[in-house]
């Protein structure tokens, strides 16, 4: 689907910024997600901290299941952003960074 307005004002990049731009892009995205699983593996309880003896509705490994859900939170906004996106693009045209914005 094309989008007219898109198409009007075509930003070019020279080579060296767009070289410049993935080499950023390609770096921040690992760090950003180590440093987010180490922050939230620190914030989170240790497990011989929760778990309470003879208790039989305390799981035994509460730390690796919320790091699983870190995860999983992770991987399903990665499939429902791209879908997402081009909703807003095609739903709001112009106004689209508002949509963005109010997200944020």
């Amino acid at each position: 689907m094309r989008q007219d307005w898109n198409w009007n004002g075509a930003v070019h990049y020279t080579l060296v910024q767009w070289l410049v731009g993935s080499f950023v892009m390609a770096l921040s995205y690992p760090v950003s997600q180590a440093m987010t699983y180490v922050i939230f593996s620190k914030v989170i309880p240790n497990d011989r901290q929760v778990i309470r003896p003879h208790s039989p509705h305390c799981p035994k490994r509460v730390k690796g299941t919320l790091m699983g859900w870190l995860t999983a939170g992770g991987a399903i906004a990665r499939m429902l952003g791209p879908p997402w996106a081009t909703w807003s693009y095609t739903a709001f045209d112009k106004r689209t960074y508002i949509v963005f914005f109010s997200q944020a």
